[in-house]
C-alpha cells in the first residue's frame, strides 16, 4: 500500500465526511451531524473509496474499524494533536466581512452561515450584526445584508446595485402560554390591559409608525430593550405584547400573531449588496447564495 495518498485529488467534502465518520465510528450518527441522510453519506464514501482504490472500513463491524488505507489517511488529513486540517486561506489574504441585520442573522441565517463556516473553516472571515436601519457611513463590509430602504447603498460606488430579496411582514405578537384566545386584544383600545415591549431601534422606523405610535402615547407599561433576541425573550417570557417579524411563530411555536390590530400594513424588505472588489469572490457568492436561499425558504407557503 502507498505511504501517502492523493489528497490533491480529494474534496473538502470528503475531507469532512470521513474524518467524522471515522470519529462517531457510526454512519447515522455522522450523518445525523452533518444535517444528511445516511444513504447520501455512504454513497460519498464510496466515491471516495474508488477514488484511493482502497476499502476505508472493515466489514461488518460495529462500531466502524478503520482499514489499514483509512488510517493513513486520517493520519494525513489530522495535525500533530490530532485536529483536522483546516484548508487554510492564502497568507495575506484579506478577511470576507459579512454585516447583517441582527434579526435575520439570528434567526434566519445563523444556521447556514455556521454550517458554511464548518465546511470553510480554514477562511477568515468576520461577522458583524448591522442596526436594523441602515445609515451612513456604511460598515466596512464585502457583504452587506439589511432592513430598509436602498437609500443609503443605492448609487454608492464601492457596491454592487442592491437587490432586494423578501419582504419582512411585521405584526404585534403575544406569548400563547400566558393569553388564552378568547382574552387576545382584537383592536387597539384593547391594548391598554397589557404591557408592550419596544426594541428601542424601532422606535424611529416609519414603517413601524402604526405601533410606534401607540407605544409613544403610552406613559407607563412599557419595557423598552436593548437588542432583537432580548425582544423575542421578554415578548415570550413576560406576558408583554410587542412586535416580530411574522415568521416568528415559524420559530417558536409560542408565539401568536395578532394581526387584525392595525389596518396599515407595516412591512420592511430585506437588501443585499455585494463589495464591487470582492463581487466575484467564489466564497462570497456562495454566502450570498446561501442568504439568497434561506429568503426562499420563508418565502414559501
Amino acid at each position: 500500500m502507498d505511504t501517502c495518498l492523493p489528497l490533491a485529488l480529494l474534496s473538502e467534502e470528503q475531507r469532512q465526511y470521513f474524518l467524522l465518520t471515522a470519529r462517531c465510528g457510526c454512519f447515522r450518527q455522522a450523518a445525523r451531524r452533518l444535517n444528511i441522510r445516511p444513504v447520501a453519506l455512504r454513497r460519498a464514501l464510496q466515491q471516495l473509496e474508488q477514488t484511493l482504490g482502497h476499502t476505508l472500513f472493515e466489514n461488518g463491524r460495529n462500531p466502524l474499524v478503520l482499514s489499514p488505507a483509512a488510517r493513513l489517511l486520517q493520519a494525513q488529513w489530522l495535525g500533530p494533536l490530532g485536529l483536522p486540517r483546516l484548508a487554510l486561506a492564502e497568507d495575506g489574504q484579506p478577511p470576507l466581512r459579512l454585516a447583517i441585520a441582527e434579526p435575520l442573522l439570528h434567526d434566519l441565517l445563523s444556521r447556514p452561515l455556521v454550517d458554511f463556516l464548518r465546511k470553510n473553516g480554514g477562511l477568515r472571515v468576520q461577522v458583524q450584526a448591522l442596526p436594523t436601519e441602515l445609515r451612513e457611513p456604511l460598515a466596512p463590509a464585502d457583504l452587506l445584508l439589511w432592513l430598509g430602504t436602498d437609500a443609503a447603498v443605492r448609487g454608492a460606488s464601492a457596491f454592487t446595485p442592491p437587490v432586494r430579496l423578501t419582504t419582512l411582514r411585521y405584526l404585534p405578537h403575544v406569548a400563547q402560554r400566558y393569553v388564552r384566545e378568547l382574552a387576545r386584544p382584537a383592536s387597539v383600545p384593547e391594548l391598554q390591559a397589557f404591557m408592550l415591549v419596544q426594541w428601542v431601534e424601532h422606535q424611529d422606523i416609519a414603517a413601524l409608525s402604526p405601533w410606534n405610535e401607540v407605544v409613544a402615547a403610552r406613559s407607563g407599561a412599557v419595557t423598552q430593550v436593548h437588542s432583537h433576541v432580548l425582544n423575542c425573550i421578554v415578548i415570550r417570557s413576560g406576558a408583554g405584547i410587542g412586535v416580530l417579524p411574522d415568521y416568528a411563530r415559524t420559530l417558536d411555536r409560542n408565539f401568536v400573531p395578532l394581526p387584525h390590530l392595525f389596518t396599515e400594513p407595516m412591512q420592511r424588505p430585506v437588501w443585499l449588496a455585494l463589495a464591487c472588489e470582492k463581487a466575484d469572490d467564489p466564497h462570497l457568492q456562495a454566502i450570498a447564495e446561501l442568504f439568497k436561499n434561506a429568503c426562499r425558504e420563508r418565502n414559501k407557503p
